[in-house]
């Protein structure tokens, strides 16, 4: 079974729409839709936003309803220069760009307990699945795989994009992917992130997100569709 994560509503519509056989749960404030896409058993949730609110889904996932591998659907801040609004980003690793122990002498994003490993990890063979569907539905100029930073912040300063690209080499930056990774590595089930990009980090990108999440926020659910239509785990 897989479990599929998206925070908003228009995020995970699309995934939803394509299901059959639905039949919905509630778990606290939590609405789970079981169902199939093709042959592919599918969980699905809307987690709300941020940090907290996705991983809380993910372990719900893994530890009620026994998912074998999760994914996460839904746009993001470009961060890498060469990004353009709908583009694909299929995470490689993950990490907290608002992590901040820096006073007790460790880096931005390190966890001081944990040091080791503040650096999240999609599985690799999981993720490229997706990016291969990806490449053939949108074309190999429109999808990428690298870093993705998260935060309990949205981006939208030049300021703040510098630091990310500076600091954390990262390609998109968003809310939740890597809470949701940092779950599925402590569980030990395979993770993949898919955001489509909905603006540019930069000084416009309220104006930008506004005109282009929608959008977005369907070439990322469409991947999801078209694994399930095409795959099972």
């Amino acid at each position: 079974m897989l479990g599929v994560i998206g925070a908003m509503s228009e995020e995970i519509s699309l995934v939803l729409e394509n299901m059959t056989g639905v039949s919905s749960i509630k778990k606290g404030t939590i609405t789970y839709h079981k169902g199939k896409i093709g042959n592919q058993e599918v969980v699905l949730c809307q987690s709300g936003i941020g940090k907290v609110n996705s991983a809380l889904v993910a372990a719900t996932l893994v530890y009620v309803f026994g998912v074998k591998a999760i994914v996460f659907t839904g746009v993001a801040g470009g961060v890498y220069d060469k990004l353009n609004l709908g583009d694909i980003v299929i995470g490689t690793d993950f990490l907290y760009h608002d992590f901040d122990a820096t006073a007790v002498g460790y880096q931005l994003g390190q966890i001081p307990d944990d040091k080791e490993k503040s650096i999240f990890h999609a599985d690799t063979q999981f993720s490229n699945k997706f990016f291969d569907i990806a490449q053939k539905m949108f074309g190999e100029d429109k999808v990428y795989q690298g870093r993705i930073v998260s935060g309990d912040v949205f981006v939208a300063s030049q300021e703040a994009l510098d630091i990310l690209r500076k600091l954390f080499d990262a390609y998109a930056t968003d809310m939740e992917s890597a809470s949701v990774a940092h779950v599925a590595n402590k569980c030990e089930v395979p993770c993949c992130v898919i955001r489509a990009i909905s603006d540019k980090g930069d000084d416009v990108a309220e104006d930008t997100y506004h005109n282009f999440f929608a959008e977005a926020a369907k070439n990322s659910a469409a991947l999801v569709v078209a694994f399930c239509n095409t795959h099972s785990i």
